[in-house]
């Protein structure tokens, strides 16, 4: 006999495997059956039917009708699958922030992602320059010469209002960098900038902003790498203020 294959995909959808579907609708179709009938209707060999009804019965979609001479079952009422249902979505949803929090802690591993193209570079700028905040530790003049104009564009997404971006870098001692640093100084004012020579030898720019830092390396081809991590700033930024603080202020 046929079964309808809406009814059973219904059945598999509630979480009863193919045989357990089978089994259940055969039964719910004639009311008090036999294991010959079930066998009929379902097309399952009656060795399978047995071991599939235990199951059934254990999660509480049939019985055994007592007092029979012949071993009889019944399927229980349809709404016994709607019930476990609800009761499944209702524990899954309270146990959600749970899962989550299991989530989280499999992401709390630090995210990296590499970029050795300018247009993959110029991303990442592009993107703190969104950030609210950021600071740096970076030399103007050498990003100039991998990108010649960034500087320029850059005081001039300030002077139109595009760059909201308040931050503070940290340049070598270099008369271009400090060249640079002034005419951003009279620009903005959401810019500081002060120098420091030990990094005046440094092929590396560094910036840190939300929970990432951006490493640059400045070699025949600049390399970008994003470190992202809860513990980028609580790591980084207090070594920035100490730097912060011996560094000499450009006005």
């Amino acid at each position: 006999m046929t079964q309808d294959p809406i009814l059973l995909k219904l059945l598999k959808d509630a979480g009863l495997d193919d045989k357990e579907s089978r089994i259940y609708l055969a039964m719910l179709s004639v009311g008090h059956t036999t294991v010959q009938d079930i066998a009929k209707i379902s097309e399952l060999k009656r060795p399978i039917i047995y071991v599939v009804l235990e199951d059934l019965i254990k999660k509480g979609f049939a019985n055994i009708i007592p007092n029979k001479k012949i071993k009889t079952y019944q399927a229980t009422d349809p709404g016994a699958i709607s019930a476990q249902m609800q009761t499944t979505a209702k524990n899954f949803s309270e146990m959600l922030p749970i899962f989550k929090t299991l989530s989280n802690q499999k992401s709390q591993k630090p995210k990296i992602s590499f970029f050795d193209t300018k247009e993959g570079i110029q991303k990442i700028y592009d993107e703190i320059n969104r950030q609210k905040s950021a600071v740096f530790i970076a030399s103007n003049a050498r990003l100039n010469h991998y990108f010649p104009g960034a500087s320029k564009d850059w005081q001039k997404s300030y002077k139109t209002g595009y760059n909201k971006l308040i931050s503070r870098t940290i340049v070598p001692h270099h008369p271009d960098d400090i060249k640079i640093a002034k005419d951003f100084l009279h620009v903005t004012d959401k810019v500081q900038i002060r120098t420091l020579s030990v990094f005046d030898e440094c092929n590396m720019d560094i910036a840190v902003y939300g929970n990432k830092l951006a490493i640059t390396t400045f070699e025949d081809v600049p390399f970008l790498v994003v470190i992202e991590s809860k513990a980028v700033p609580t790591f980084f930024l207090p070594i920035f203020e100490i730097l912060w603080k011996n560094a000499k202020k450009i006005t």
